[in-house]
């Protein structure tokens, strides 16, 4: 049965360290020690490249279900926008012909006021007292980015290093 990377994990570390603590050891018990230590890593082999396997296919699945909800924003937003449309013609027409009110046999469509809605036409021409001044303090990130990277040390920012994992073909055992 196939071992979770965490139980390899955990292998690795009990026979890594029976073996740094066996040097008081029988050879036949550094043989055994050897031979679990050389199992584990092809365990560890066979999982590193059963997790590539399924890291790929998770992207693969990742782009093909982004792709599948930008259809489907596509196809909502043309939803949206025939909605608007007709909503417009009903409308267009009740004016038109200055009906109020229209009824179907199971529904009706009616005319209603909306909130007024604030129409700024030149804002210079409006009095001070309905305009605010504002301050918008911007970081230069890329220009404090390459201060720190080069080494200056500037109070409130700092750069911080992380890991990540990256998946590669090991060309050393392929060329084998």
């Amino acid at each position: 049965m196939s071992k979770s990377l965490a139980e390899i994990t955990q292998d690795y570390g009990r026979i890594f360290s029976a073996i740094i603590e066996a040097h008081e050891a029988d050879e036949n018990d550094l043989t055994a020690l050897k031979e679990q230590f050389s199992d584990i890593n092809l365990q560890l082999k066979d999982k590193v490249d059963a997790y590539t396997y399924v890291l790929d296919k998770l992207k693969t699945e990742e782009m093909y279900w982004k792709e599948r909800a930008k259809k489907a924003r596509s196809v909502a937003k043309s939803m949206e926008k025939g909605r608007d449309w007709i909503k417009y013609r009903i409308q267009n027409f009740m004016e038109t012909f200055d009906a109020p009110e229209v009824l179907g046999n199971e529904n009706r469509f009616k005319l209603q006021k909306t909130p007024a809605k604030l129409i700024i036409e030149d804002e210079m021409a409006l009095p001070d007292k309905y305009k605010i001044t504002s301050v918008v303090v911007d970081i230069d990130k890329p220009s404090l980015k390459s201060d720190l990277k080069s080494g200056e040390k500037i109070p409130g920012a700092k750069l911080e290093t992380g890991t990540t994992v990256r998946s590669y073909v090991n060309r050393k055992a392929l060329n084998k």
